[in-house]
């Protein structure tokens, strides 16, 4: 799957979801018109209880897992798969 697939199986769960999003890193710049490769998509959103249920509502449907890495050091969320990185 390329990159612009990808990004609109994202936006499509995104928004099945419901979830609020921002996207963010070399993919928002690559939609912007600047000249970055990426194979990853980094993503902002409220850390609420109701959006962490979204967020897993979305990995479901991408087949992915949701991560806390860096927890209890950072509230970073790791979405990932073999289909999404």
């Amino acid at each position: 799957m390329d990159a612009i697939s990808l990004l609109e199986t994202l936006v499509r769960s995104f928004n099945e979801a419901r979830l609020e999003v921002v996207l963010i890193g070399n993919a928002a710049a690559a939609i912007d018109g600047a000249p970055v490769t990426t194979d990853d998509f980094d993503f902002m959103f409220r850390p609420t209880k109701r959006n962490l249920d979204k967020l897993r509502e979305v990995a479901d449907q991408l087949g992915a897992s949701v991560t806390q890495p860096e927890y209890p050091m950072s509230r970073f969320y790791r979405m990932a798969n073999q289909k999404i990185g």
